[in-house]
């Protein structure tokens, strides 16, 4: 439909009402759509459809090792059978806290990431945070994720959100690993070009 001024009207339905939008400029509607399905399928294109293809993983994993801290649970069980089907990564496992600050002097530059059962320290934030600080300096590009069985991000303990790098609640999927493990080896990258 036309109107003086050659203003255009279109129509679009949404949620089963009509819009009225109108276009000073003919055409202008148009091609504003047409840049932005430009735009969202370059953007669609550029996603990691894999796990396997995540190019920010597959450079990152240099090891092929990720060392856990922590209890032996079925999350843990399930992503660890993940992590050796779609990424051929080993997980070297300690579930006794005493033990903890040794294996990170020994293996810690010798695994691609650390992630530590926030949970394996009840109570105790004194130990965890010497433990992530003793990570900090040997290892100070060494990706850190924190597992917990927290209500919200916001009642994790300062020390936890300043100085691991993502932190995951428990139950842990293999997809929450996987965007875990992304957000981890860019925030490590980002902070080595430092």
């Amino acid at each position: 439909m036309k109107h003086s001024g050659a203003i255009e009207i279109y129509r679009l339905s949404i949620a089963d009402k009509t819009k009225v939008v109108e276009d000073p400029k003919p055409g202008l509607l148009e091609r504003v759509r047409s840049a932005t399905a430009d735009l969202s399928e370059r953007v669609l294109s550029t996603l990691v459809t894999s796990e396997k293809d995540d190019e920010v993983i597959q450079a990152a994993l240099v090891h092929r090792r990720i060392m856990y801290l922590g209890a032996e649970t079925p999350d843990v069980t399930t992503t660890r059978g993940w992590l050796k089907t779609q990424f051929s990564v080993d997980m070297i496992d300690e579930n006794n806290p005493d033990c903890f600050t040794d294996l990170v002097r020994d293996y810690g530059a010798h695994v691609d990431a650390v992630i530590i059962d926030r949970d394996q320290f009840p109570g105790d934030t004194l130990d965890f945070t010497r433990l992530l600080l003793l990570l900090r300096r040997t290892e100070p590009t060494l990706p850190v994720i924190v597992l917990g069985t927290f209500e919200t991000q916001s009642s994790w303990p300062l020390e936890q959100r300043t100085i691991g790098d993502v932190m995951l609640r428990r139950p842990m999927t293999s997809t929450d690993l996987w965007f875990g493990l992304r957000e981890a080896f860019l925030r490590a990258n980002a902070r080595s070009q430092i």
